[in-house]
């Protein structure tokens, strides 16, 4: 299955842009599957995300209208989204026919910049499949909380798709992360992160797409937009030749 990724910046001001950019990728029929970078309908600036996050509902459905004309399966990063006083934090998966797959809303809040004042907690892991492979859904903070992927594992996965607003201070840790998370659990690492400067923060990509065995199959991405394959066939190799997960002694998997 070929991927393609899309490193835009996500200011709120860049919208409408980057809704074209997105588009005009799909026409060329790059890849099968899109994957966007995370809160694509807001950007970070967090004072001003509930007002914006009223696009929601027209976002959605230009998603599911975009997949279904260009016949691929389509993540639009994940919208902000109003939920009562506050909001949540959801990908969601649109595949072919334009109808959503599966929806996932962000579990950890990141409490440093104070995310938990404006959104709510989302409270169940998502699993989706896309063209014969299936996958864990994640996004951003989530990443660093190994549970969520232990349990994937578990219940089939074979990759994890994780979009993210992470920081240029910390890109060591968004690589490193996602390398181990790819290799404890012998299967694809998938992180769509965003460039550009909002809220006071530099962003700066580094997006990747970790097999099995940790090689980056979009080698530190610089560029708008890459493409890479994945296969079911390499995590079944990488199983079959060395697997940790089947030797574990100690079970944290349900210790969400």
């Amino acid at each position: 299955m070929k991927i393609a990724v899309f490193q835009l910046n996500t200011a709120y001001n860049q919208l409408k842009r980057n809704r074209e950019r997105i588009e005009a990728a799909m026409a060329s029929r790059a890849a099968s599957l899109y994957i966007a970078p995370e809160l694509l309908n807001t950007g970070y600036e967090l004072e001003d995300v509930q007002k914006r996050a009223e696009n929601s509902g027209e976002m959605i459905r230009w998603a599911s209208s975009l997949a279904k004309k260009y016949r691929c399966t389509f993540i639009p990063g994940s919208f902000a989204e109003p939920r009562g006083e506050k909001v949540v934090n959801t990908l969601s998966v649109f595949g072919p026919d334009g109808e959503m797959k599966a929806a996932y809303s962000k579990i950890h809040l990141f409490t440093l910049t104070g995310e938990e004042k404006v959104f709510d907690a989302g409270q169940e892991p998502a699993l989706v499949e896309i063209q014969g492979m299936t996958f864990g859904l994640a996004v951003c903070y989530d990443l660093r909380f190994p549970e969520l992927f232990r349990y994937y594992r578990s219940r089939g996965a074979q990759g994890v798709i994780v979009v993210a607003n992470w920081p240029k201070a910390r890109t060591g840790h968004w690589r490193t992360l996602g390398r181990a998370r790819s290799i404890e659990n012998s299967f694809f690492m998938i992180g769509v992160n965003r460039k550009g400067h909002d809220a006071g923060i530099d962003f700066n990509g580094h997006s990747f797409c970790f097999s099995p065995t940790g090689e980056d199959l979009l080698k530190g991405m610089r560029r708008r937009m890459a493409t890479a394959v994945v296969d079911a066939a390499l995590v079944d190799e990488s199983r079959s030749f060395m697997d940790s997960f089947r030797d574990r002694r100690l079970n944290f998997e349900e210790g969400l």
